[in-house]
């Protein structure tokens, strides 16, 4: 059996932004779930569980639990945003590890836009919803601010999304051992390696599964 701590936020402020809880598993980088009840929350994680590994196991990696392997979560509640498991010293071959399954995420984002036409990167089911374009914007944008690249994007939304990708693994894998292990702070918010790497898989994943949400209702749309 395969065990996976997870952990929920549960402080008023995320509850009341969020109008529910989030959960992480620091152990699948990326890997998180929102929902209004801590239970609805659980049961979303399992299922995102599922698919990421799922996704991983398509790209090839090979050290992961069975197909048909159980798996135990040990829940804990946290309050704030940065993790108990953020504090832990990363290491290169994690950070090795980190960079590979970021890769997949990455890849998994842009095989869902790259053949769409151009006009549904900027349809929206609702005016309420953001756009294909913006999510991939704001991506790009909170990617860049991870990792303080104060850099313009390209205008080119897809270019853009490539560069960035460039050069977060550029400065990640070129992060000495000291930078792995430091903890700095940003605007009152403590900030380590591990954490910064979590963000940014998690904003990828998220952001994939929001585009394919869009790219299903604008074929829903087009298709009658």
């Amino acid at each position: 059996m395969a065990t996976y701590t997870v952990y929920i936020r549960v402080d008023q402020e995320t509850v009341k932004k969020e109008k529910g809880y989030i959960a992480y598993l620091p152990d699948l980088p990326g890997c998180v779930a929102k929902g209004r009840t801590k239970k609805e929350t659980l049961g979303r994680i399992k299922e995102n569980i599922d698919a990421y590994l799922s996704l991983l196991r398509q790209s090839g990696e090979s050290h992961l639990p069975a197909r048909n392997e159980p798996i135990d979560l040990v829940v804990k509640e946290v309050e704030g945003p940065t993790l108990p498991s953020d504090y832990v010293p990363m290491r290169a071959c994690e950070r090795d590890r980190d960079l590979q399954w970021m890769s997949v995420l990455w890849d998994e984002l842009m095989e869902t836009v790259t053949s769409l036409p151009e006009d549904a990167l900027e349809w929206k089911p609702n005016p309420g919803y953001p756009s294909i374009s913006e999510l991939l914007r704001d991506a790009a944008e909170s990617q860049l601010h991870l990792v303080r690249m104060l850099e313009e994007c390209p205008d080119d939304l897809l270019t853009c999304l490539q560069s960035m990708r460039k050069k977060l693994t550029e400065r990640l894998k070129n992060a000495t051992p000291e930078e792995l292990e430091r903890i700095t702070k940003h605007r009152g918010e403590e900030w380590t390696a591990r954490k910064i790497i979590r963000n940014i898989m998690e904003h990828t994943r998220t952001t994939s599964r929001k585009v394919k949400e869009l790219v299903e209702l604008y074929r829903r749309e087009y298709a009658e």
